[in-house]
């Protein structure tokens, strides 16, 4: 299975610069922050990924799987948001939270990691220059460890849904149920020491290479 998660295409999302689309997504999340609280929020913040991804051209069953892997996330944020707020500031906050999230996703399926890392320390390395930058960290050397930082994120996510079909496969072959009271150690646990690995294995490789 490929670590990248670009998908090839010609839209007009795949062939737009690296860096607007960057801000594009900024100044969305500004507005989608702003937007106030009411039930037509919610559905907003939903239909713009929606929108992205036919602007794209990327079938929907893409969207459809990455909203499957945010199943958990989506839980989490509602019920958490349900113990303090009522049931549209729930529904609210948490769609702009998994619609951002499903819109960064769309923005790692139009564009290349070597052109995000690229674009990225593009975006850095002039502000090294500004007298005093080095004072808040914006040393010569850090638009560099951003990009590398960047693009292992970036590929670390292709190999974690790596990892997860990997365990699911294992589990169906052996005929494993995932019930509630088996699910951290049927498959979480699996997840984690497998993820853990491959972090260990890439800390080393960097080590190898001279690199912090």
């Amino acid at each position: 299975m490929s670590l990248s998660l670009y998908l090839d295409g010609d839209s007009v999302l795949h062939r737009a610069p690296a860096g607007a689309k960057l801000l594009g997504l900024a100044l969305i999340a500004v507005a989608v922050s702003l937007l106030p609280i009411a039930w037509w929020t919610a559905l907003v913040c939903l239909a713009l990924p929606v929108a992205g991804y036919a602007i794209a051209r990327i079938p929907l069953r893409h969207l459809w799987l990455n909203l499957r892997q945010l199943v958990f996330l989506l839980a989490f944020l509602l019920a958490t948001q349900l113990i303090f707020l009522d049931v549209v500031h729930a529904a609210a906050n948490t769609s702009r939270v998994i619609g951002l999230v499903l819109l960064a996703g769309l923005l790692t399926h139009t564009t290349r990691v070597s052109v995000m890392v690229e674009t990225v320390v593009r975006i850095l390395t002039p502000l090294t220059r500004i007298p005093g930058a080095h004072r808040v960290g914006l040393r010569p050397h850090v638009p560099e460890k951003v990009g590398l930082a960047l693009a292992l994120a970036m590929t670390s996510i292709g190999h974690l849904s790596a990892v997860i079909a990997q365990v699911r496969m294992a589990q169906r072959s052996r005929g494993a149920k995932l019930s509630v009271w088996r699910f951290g150690s049927a498959w979480v646990v699996p997840v984690l020491v497998l993820t853990l690995k491959h972090a260990d294995d890439v800390g080393d490789a960097l080590v190898a290479r001279g690199l912090e």
